[in-house]
């Protein structure tokens, strides 16, 4: 029944979204004139959108005491979220679980939930694994090409397993502006740049470097002239509104942070929480992205203008500089427009436009514009917030640009992690818990300069992170939260079921963690991040869903061709040239006097579902596929029975699916754990990652478990 209602759920929410897209296609028109709405006029006067409903203190709509998975569950699920492996084994979770146990004592609060699992979450990040993990996401959330023309490869190349980094790099970008020309690392990429960011925790030097970067590889069409730049622009728009503002003038008739057909004053009735200020006036000049319609002759249209600075005539046709003074060869070179823009377009974003003191500056608009925008908005909000005044203004342009592009990474990691949205197709939240969580999240967010870590922490300490499985029956029904997860369920017909239950927290894994994970699990080799064209890595690539190109931008769950493929390339867990985990578990039993086939099967599961527990049904099952007993001691045999189980385990949900943790039926460590995973091992490499962070809390490891 659960599960029935978070398929449903799913359903739901994408109905809801075409719904809600159609009616903007109705009602605005999706042309470059939306409608607007009569009461609100380019030149209406700023209302304020509803207050927050809470007021500064920590979001805590969901029961976090009584529907907490506990704290076995959190450390399975926050290694796997932040470093993207599962556990290696049950000796890792039951120490870290122990660590959990100590640092509640040494702050003398056995109660506390929050606090020790903040800092266990910093120990973990710790973690080889952490950067890669993190650096593939935001590749793909920032939408770098892997293949054809737009490939962005020899400028972020492959991200390196294991590399440490410095924070050198990064800090010049941070403190320098685009033109800066003496890095300290010459002829750098952002392929040193990522992890650079990733070592000084700020994201904001990825995201400056790339509106850079990807204006090196526009697009190739088949139409020439000031037709091909009309066609690129709106390619790097587009591209720009989905990973950086979330916002489309086209949409913005219909929807925007003043105006909703969707909104009502009465919150039980209302369907669109906004962030409050007034973005779209501080961008495009009007809550609606419209300008007076006798300017689009002379100026350009409400599309084109919002796009402007994305020129490729004059800036990256040949000549200027390398941007930070990074290699030119790799990454590309731009120029500053000398003359007005060849398609007469007066460029409208925020303080990129034209003003009374510089009439020509929209003119001249460049993606150089933008990225220093964006440089002074991310610090002018690490210094003191976002300024809002009491009609819901916002007077500094830089600030809403840089507020927007913070919300949308929050919401991207938000979805990375708990796998649903916190707003919908129009970019805004539906229901109020929503609005709450990336308002709480995005203001701390922007606090810290674009710190990730930070952002994670407060992530896995959200009460939505650990839910506990419904079985535990916490709450007052089914569907005790707020609509966090799923905001659709207002529609229900049973009063009893507006809410949302921990069914709607199960969610996919997303098929570039999930491969990660599996190649990570059983010590598989690496697979390429950017595949050869026609190759059948690509094509493996293209069938599960991974982000290749705008063309092929993938899908965040596996769908039913993308389970059949999954299956047949993993159903049997071929074993790789140099062998893998089962090779090394069959070699470590033959070696160990009195081991079962059954303690193979059961460190196998561990390994791979977290879960070493086998009753007798699933027994039966097991030694079904095996075709041999669990009591064997004889494993000369017994490779392609384990590689048959090992298929089964990896294309079941335990391992496909996330968000809510079964309740194990066993946390004993199976004999055949590898040393590294043992208890002593994890315990003291914990410990060692605890100093490592700052911490001075003392944790007793005990070698011998």
């Amino acid at each position: 029944m659960s599960r029935a209602r978070a398929i449903g759920g799913r359903c739901a929410h994408i109905i809801g979204s075409l719904l809600t897209f159609a009616r903007v296609l109705t009602l605005a028109g999706c042309n470059d004139e939306p409608t607007i709405p009569p009461a609100l006029s380019a030149s209406s006067s700023a209302t304020t959108p509803p207050p927050l409903a809470a007021s500064s203190s920590p979001v805590t709509s969901l029961p976090l005491d009584a529907c907490d998975a506990g704290d076995r569950a959190f450390v399975r699920r926050a290694l796997f979220e932040l470093t993207g492996r599962r556990p290696y084994g049950q000796g890792e979770v039951n120490a870290a679980v122990d660590v959990l146990a100590q640092l509640r004592a040494w702050r003398g609060n056995a109660d506390d939930l929050t606090g020790p699992r903040r800092i266990l979450g910093r120990a973990l990040m710790e973690d080889d694994g952490f950067s890669r993990r993190w650096s593939e996401f935001f590749k793909d959330a920032l939408h770098v090409a892997r293949t054809e023309t737009k490939s962005l490869e020899s400028c972020y190349g492959e991200t390196a397993a294991g590399t440490s980094a410095t924070t050198v790099l990064a800090a010049y970008v941070r403190d320098h502006e685009a033109r800066a020309a003496s890095p300290p690392v010459p002829n750098f990429t952002l392929k040193e740049l990522l992890p650079s960011a990733m070592a000084l925790d700020d994201l904001s030097v990825l995201y400056r470097a790339n509106l850079l970067a990807m204006m090196s590889r526009p697009f190739v069409g088949n139409s020439t002239g000031l037709e091909l730049e009309l066609t690129r622009r709106n390619d790097f728009g587009t591209q720009f509104e989905a990973t950086y503002t979330g916002r489309d003038v086209v949409c913005l008739g219909c929807h925007n942070s003043q105006y909703s057909v969707t909104s009502s004053p009465d919150p039980a009735r209302n369907r669109f929480w906004p962030i409050p200020g007034l973005f779209e006036l501080a961008l495009f000049g009007a809550s609606t992205g419209a300008h007076p319609p006798s300017e689009t002759a002379l100026q350009g249209s409400d599309v084109l203008r919002a796009r402007g600075m994305f020129r490729v005539m004059g800036v990256t046709d040949g000549g200027g500089q390398a941007p930070f003074g990074w290699d030119a060869s790799r990454c590309g070179t731009l120029a500053v427009p000398q003359s007005d823009d060849p398609l007469g377009v007066d460029t409208y974003f925020g303080s990129v436009r034209s003003t009374p003191d510089d009439p020509g500056r929209g003119l001249r608009a460049s993606v150089w514009d933008l990225e220093g925008a964006l440089h002074r908005g991310v610090d002018a909000l690490a210094d003191h917030g976002l300024t809002r005044l009491d009609d819901g203004t916002l007077p500094d342009p830089d600030e809403a640009f840089a507020y927007l592009t913070a919300a949308t990474i929050v919401e991207k990691v938000w979805i990375e992690l708990l796998g649903t949205p916190l707003t919908i197709a129009h970019h805004f939240p539906r229901s109020q818990a929503q609005r709450d969580i990336l308002v709480q999240l995005t203001d701390a967010f922007v606090r810290t300069h674009f710190s990730l870590k930070g952002l994670l922490l407060a992530i896995v300490v959200q009460p939505a992170f650990n839910l506990a499985s419904p079985r535990a029956g916490c709450g007052s029904g089914p569907y005790p939260f707020d609509r966090v997860f799923d905001p659709w369920t207002d529609g229900e017909s049973d009063a009893a079921a507006r809410g949302n239950g921990p069914s709607d927290a199960v969610h996919a894994v997303p098929p570039r963690l999930l491969r990660g994970a599996l190649h990570r699990a059983l010590g598989w080799p690496d697979f390429p991040e950017y595949p050869a064209s026609g190759s059948d890595e690509e094509k493996l690539q293209l069938d599960l869903g991974f982000f290749l190109r705008d063309a092929a931008p993938g899908h965040r769950e596996l769908d039913f061709q993308g389970r059949l493929v999954w299956e047949a390339n993993y159903g049997g867990c071929p074993e790789p040239a140099g062998g893998d985990f089962i090779s090394a578990l069959i070699a470590d039993a033959v070696r160990t006097p009195g081991v079962t086939l059954g303690d193979g099967v059961r460190a196998l599961k561990d390994r791979l579902l977290g879960d070493p527990g086998i009753d007798s049904a699933e027994r039966s099952e097991l030694e079904a596929l095996l075709g041999m007993s669990f009591d064997t001691t004889d494993f000369t045999s017994a490779a392609a029975g384990l590689r048959r189980v090992c298929g089964a385990l990896v294309a079941s949900p335990g391992f496909l699916l996330d968000g809510i943790v079964p309740p194990a039926q066993s946390v004993d460590v199976p004999r055949l754990t590898p040393a590294p995973a043992s208890y002593g091992t994890s315990c003291a490499l914990l410990s060692a990652r605890l100093n490592a962070v700052g911490s001075d809390a003392v944790i007793d490891c005990d070698p011998t478990l």
